[in-house]
């Protein structure tokens, strides 16, 4: 997101320095070709059946949309101002 963006509060440098951290690289690089295509496949497969499903489910209903927002049924520790 930050590319499309092209948001400016990390710098190319703290970019770099994470990229140089990332446990992905190595972690393929230890694959063989055909394991690291299959897991991709996998990968853009199960991507694209969420967004099918996304995009097939009704929207929500509007009425709903501060449900589960806040806890409910907290007591508050003793001697807490309410």
């Amino acid at each position: 997101m930050d590319r499309l963006f092209r948001l400016a509060y990390r710098t190319p440098q703290e970019v770099a320095a994470w990229r140089a951290r990332d446990p992905l690289v190595p972690t393929a690089a230890a694959l063989s070709a055909g394991a690291a295509a299959a897991i991709d496949a996998e990968v853009v497969q199960l991507l694209s059946s969420a967004v099918e499903f996304a995009l097939a489910s009704a929207d929500p209903d509007p009425a709903t949309a501060g449900d589960h927002l806040y806890a409910s049924g907290l007591w508050p520790r003793s001697g807490a101002a309410l």
